[in-house]
């Protein structure tokens, strides 16, 4: 692909999610349609009641968490799109800024989804840095956005990695976005990129998954960092998480799936996905 300025090219396209237009639309319909999945495609609802804050969506090849990830996406498209979106990963390269936004449009198969420059000033200017090179070679960000695409063209998002992921950290990215959020006055929902225990047997995965959900469904981010330490817990981007859930306290989170990648494809070892949504309590 060529290089264009102020666009980030994928970098997963071709490898955890097709890189044929019709292909990927074909892939993308399969996971809401599977048996384990919401089992239809949602039509967007324009006038939906707005609950939503946030969703914790996993980041692996679409063979193997694109069913669970369908879930967030299903339920986001029932509750109405957002205004933007600010969407979170782990850095897995350990490149660039301990947590870094991109000014660059990210693109995917289905075409590119443009920055939210309001909230980009406004995230930038509480002290989160720019840059780009962070980005460059990171995939947890770059998979959320098909399914929105899939559902709605236009989008728009502010990016940001995390390296760093201690819970001050996280607690204060929490905060900036929140502040952020409320200067803009946008409706803005934040999307935690994160899979879950890696690597180890199904009965394992799903008992080390459970515990750590568990103080995610409670809003309990210091027991999260005490258990995901004690039990060994390998999930990989719970300082997006703990952000996500600090810039929305107020919010009730309900899981919506959980899988592991031996569901999808059997195997010794295997990695544990979940979709939580974060809800507005307005009833």
């Amino acid at each position: 692909m060529k290089l264009i300025k102020d666009v980030r090219p994928p970098v997963v396209s071709g490898y955890f999610y097709p890189d044929n237009l019709l292909l990927l639309k074909q892939k993308l319909r399969q996971c809401f349609l599977d048996e384990k999945g919401p089992g239809d495609v949602p039509e967007p609802e324009k006038s939906g009641k707005r609950r939503i804050t946030g969703l914790i969506s996993p980041h692996a090849g679409y063979d193997f968490s694109g069913v669970t990830a369908s879930w967030g996406a299903y339920t986001l498209a029932k509750d109405g799109f957002p205004d933007s979106f600010i969407v979170i990963g782990p850095n897995h390269h350990g490149i660039g800024p301990y947590v870094a936004l991109s000014k660059k449009a990210y693109i995917t198969t289905l075409g590119k989804v443009n920055v939210d420059q309001d909230l980009l000033k406004a995230i930038n200017k509480r002290g989160i840095d720019i840059d780009d090179k962070a980005h460059s070679k990171e995939h947890s960000i770059e998979v959320q956005f098909p399914f929105l695409q899939f559902l709605k063209e236009d989008i728009t998002a502010v990016c940001i990695t995390m390296y760093d992921q201690r819970r001050e950290t996280a607690e204060k990215l929490g905060k900036i976005l929140r502040e952020a959020i409320d200067e803009t006055g946008k409706d803005v929902v934040i999307i935690a990129s994160s899979d879950m225990t890696h690597y180890e047997s199904p009965e394992r995965v799903n008992k080390k998954d459970k515990v750590a959900l568990q103080y995610i469904l409670n809003m309990d981010t210091a027991g999260l960092y005490e258990v995901l330490k004690k039990y060994n817990i390998t999930m990989c981007g719970y300082g997006p998480a703990v952000a996500l859930m600090n810039a929305f306290p107020e919010s009730k989170p309900k899981l919506l799936s959980h899988t592991t990648s031996g569901d999808f494809a059997p195997a010794k070892d295997v990695v544990g996905y979940a979709s939580v949504a974060f809800f507005r309590d307005t009833d």
